[in-house]
């Protein structure tokens, strides 16, 4: 009678512990989220990496060029001294992931890169671009 006390009492550490460790895998998850979240909710044109803006369009310094099938988007100050661009084989759509070509000059923040990005967000004449792997993120003002 008393080993069914013991195996009752063993089953619930065992359970306890799975717990803890399970919830302890999830903490990077969730910090994830928050970051997708803070970028889903930004308004501007801007990039960011790991919840934070790294740069951002400022309409009186940047002008932004991109050609009609969203193929190519480039945004440079006034005085063309700083530019970064973002070129694709294929038009981003919702949902769907595309090869994202990154280059830029005097922004010592973005360095060239390919990323695999997925258009997760596409309203008001924007369209949001997120790489998993690297938390980088791109909202891209298409007016």
């Amino acid at each position: 009678m008393k080993r069914i006390p013991k195996l009752v009492t063993l089953f619930m550490l065992i359970f306890i512990i799975s717990t803890v460790i399970t919830s302890c895998e999830k903490a990077p998850t969730i910090l994830f989220d928050d970051e997708l979240t803070t970028f889903k909710l930004t308004n501007n044109a801007s990039v960011h990496k790991e919840g934070a803006i790294i740069y951002e369009f400022d309409e009186s310094r940047h002008q932004v060029v991109y050609t009609t099938d969203k193929r190519m988007y480039m945004v440079t100050n006034m005085e063309q001294t700083e530019f970064y661009s973002l070129s694709t084989t294929t038009t981003p759509r919702l949902f769907t992931t595309v090869n994202v070509k990154l280059k830029s000059v005097g922004i010592d923040v973005l360095k060239p890169a390919v990323y695999t990005m997925v258009m997760i967000q596409q309203r008001d004449n924007k369209i949001w671009l997120w790489d998993e792997k690297t938390h980088i993120g791109f909202v891209l003002d298409i007016l």
